[in-house]
């Protein structure tokens, strides 16, 4: 994901750099890049959000650096997880209500201000009856992979221990935001609204008393009441919620995922019709346009360099010598059409293709496939996605020339002069 993001900085400056070393920012990278090798910074912008250290009852979305299974062309090294104890995602649903915090009704229990339905529970020893609070969040919620209800209580009371704890502040705030979009997406949508509520009130609290809370969590407790006040008419409110989830040092991948939702989700026509949004947007832009170009050349900077050459023939039959290219500037993309994130790359690196081809940048697909007609799957993919560049089927013997390689995609940058002068992994 992180090539969709910064591959046309990339490409501009090697074109403008020719062989000569780009000079070193004098600060360094905007955003979340806090490492300082290229493979490392790859990862942190792959990942962009912070990841759910659990699931819920659908799968994961795929490691932006695939590592095959055994049963996959080739096993690599494990793709590397996301963060822990944050599970917030920028997903938009759709006009979240407010629950209304009343008084308690039989079966019903007031729990930090919110109804809490309870559990009855017979006690053969006493006339009484116990109750059990359970918070309507994960009331008559059952996952066949996770005991939610254990999950939920041990982090909401590591969390009340210690509230200025920056794991179990994260931990439990990151639950609660993904519980929300988890309702949202299946239409609770005043629990999603109280969920985004509660999380929000926390980050505010955890802000206030010093704690320091990934990024990506503020971001999007601040993201999803944009979507309500939205929803809700409060135009203006949500521009101003808008603002504050882009501020900071969210990932470049981010500040693109929210600004795309600006502009599309249904949720924000009102924001997109007041007379300060083009202006704002236009901010927001020129911006995220300066991180990307101080990502690329802090990436070019740090990239470390080895030998690579390759003498194929390509799925057409063609010849394909990586010396040929020598003048130009490359990519080498090493894809699989069976690999998800390779895929969702492809529509960029044709645009790529398409706009810089004429000034001295070629593009070149190697492939693993599996299969008995390797050869077939790619030409006919080839054909289905408009690919505009030459692919070949990747061998050992070019793979090995690779150091550390780590799964797919994993993407090459070589200068005019054949240099490698960067890879990345995702």
């Amino acid at each position: 994901m992180k090539l969709l993001v910064i591959v046309p900085s990339l490409v501009v400056l090697v074109l403008a750099a020719g062989c000569g070393q780009p000079q070193r920012p004098d600060s360094p990278a905007a955003g979340n890049m806090n490492s300082g090798t290229a493979e490392s910074a790859a990862g942190a912008a792959g990942r962009g959000e912070a990841e759910p250290d659990f699931k819920l009852d659908e799968p994961a979305p795929p490691s932006e650096n695939v590592a095959p299974a055994s049963d996959s062309p080739k096993a690599a090294a494990p793709a590397e997880s996301g963060a822990s104890g944050a599970g917030t995602g920028v997903k938009s649903g759709g006009q979240a209500g407010r629950s209304q915090a009343g008084p308690s009704q039989p079966g019903t229990e007031s729990v930090g201000g919110s109804p809490v339905a309870t559990d009855t529970v017979a006690d053969p020893n006493s006339t009484a009856q116990a109750t059990t609070p359970v918070d309507p969040l994960i009331e008559g919620l059952e996952f066949p992979n996770v005991d939610i209800r254990e999950l939920y209580a041990s982090r909401k009371t590591d969390y009340e221990k210690s509230p200025t704890d920056a794991e179990a502040a994260g931990k439990f705030i990151g639950l609660v935001q993904s519980l929300g979009i988890f309702r949202n997406e299946q239409g609770d949508k005043e629990i999603a609204a109280a969920a985004f509520r509660r999380s929000l009130e926390m980050v505010e609290k955890a802000v206030a008393d010093g704690v320091t809370l990934d990024p990506a969590l503020v971001s999007s407790a601040y993201f999803h009441q944009a979507t309500q006040q939205a929803g809700a008419g409060q135009a203006v409110d949500a521009l101003n919620s808008q603002r504050r989830a882009i501020i900071g040092q969210i990932s470049e991948q981010q500040v693109t995922d929210l600004l795309e939702t600006v502009k599309t989700s249904a949720e924000m026509n009102g924001v997109r019709e007041l007379p300060e949004f083009a202006e704002q947007m236009q901010n927001w832009e020129s911006e995220l346009k300066a991180r990307f170009t101080e990502l690329a050349k802090s990436d070019l900077v740090n990239g470390s360099s080895f030998p690579l050459d390759f003498s194929l023939t390509d799925v057409h039959g063609k010849p394909l010598r990586l010396g040929d290219f020598h003048g130009k500037v490359c990519v080498v993309d090493i894809w699989g059409t069976w690999c998800g994130p390779c895929v969702r790359e492809l529509p960029s690196f044709i645009q790529l293709q398409e706009k810089f081809g004429a000034d001295g940048f070629q593009m070149i697909g190697l492939n693993e496939e599996a299969g008995d007609q390797p050869q077939q799957v790619v030409t006919d993919y080839i054909s289905k996605s408009g690919i505009n560049y030459p692919c070949a089927l990747i061998n050992d013997e070019v793979q090995s020339q690779i150091p550390d390689f780590g799964g797919y995609p994993t993407t090459i940058f070589v200068d005019r002069h054949g240099k490698v002068r960067l890879k990345v992994t995702g």
